[in-house]
């Protein structure tokens, strides 16, 4: 036989080297996008989600082809993603949370991630990682790495807002001189809540594998 190159493997999530060999990092399936290799473990829900539907929790990702609303609790052991509107609701994510539409009277805690969404108003969001949005309203924010409200109005107006990083707006508060809070820097009573929120996390995944053993004696039953 002839003696070959090595391919080259681009690796992208799930996916790490370890020598000359390649590991996934959790189960799930392997598929190849846009030039790299990654393994993927998703929850897709092709309907609104809202309090009927229960506490959805799971451990790979959450996806949400629909809107979140009227009390529903979403869990996720990774990012959990709408592609709708959020009301009224509790999402929490052991990475990232991203919303395509607008996020009202909502809670976020994601613990190792980004927050990204449109218009948030009337919010409490807790993120280990930063925030990304174009308007952000009578909300209370606290995250590490940064805050981003440049898109479209780009406005902070209301509510407090304190971020271990930066933060980057086109517009604080009002003509209406509505009171705004923004703090930026370290915080001892900050890094007190992460370190809460960080064991809430853990409670969060033993609640979702205990959710995800009784669904698969749910399948295997109805197999029967």
């Amino acid at each position: 036989c002839m003696n070959g190159t090595a391919a080259e493997i681009t690796l992208g999530d799930g996916l790490y080297r370890k020598g000359s060999r390649v590991y996934a990092e959790y189960a799930g399936t392997l598929v190849f996008r846009e030039g790299e290799y990654s393994v993927i473990d998703e929850l897709v829900l092709d309907k609104n989600v809202d309090q009927s539907s229960g506490i959805i929790g799971y451990s790979g990702t959450i996806i949400v082809n629909g809107n979140v609303t009227n009390k529903a609790v979403i869990r996720s052991g990774r990012d959990v993603i709408v592609h709708g509107n959020v009301n009224n609701c509790i999402i929490e994510a052991e990475k990232g949370i991203f919303v395509d539409g607008r996020i009202i009277e909502a809670s976020f805690s994601a613990k190792k991630g980004n927050v990204k969404g449109t218009a948030f108003e009337n919010c409490t969001i807790v993120s280990g990682g930063g925030m990304k949005a174009s308007s952000i309203t009578n909300c209370t924010v606290k995250c590490v790495t940064g805050i981003e409200c440049l898109d479209d109005i780009g406005k902070i107006t209301g509510g407090d807002i304190f971020c271990a990083g930066n933060i980057n707006c086109l517009v604080v508060g009002s003509r209406e001189h509505t009171e705004t809070h923004i703090s930026v820097g370290d915080h001892v009573e900050f890094s007190v809540e992460l370190e809460d929120l960080r064991k809430q996390s853990v409670r969060i995944d033993e609640e979702i594998t205990r959710i995800n053993a009784q669904v698969n004696e749910i399948r295997e039953k109805e197999k029967e």
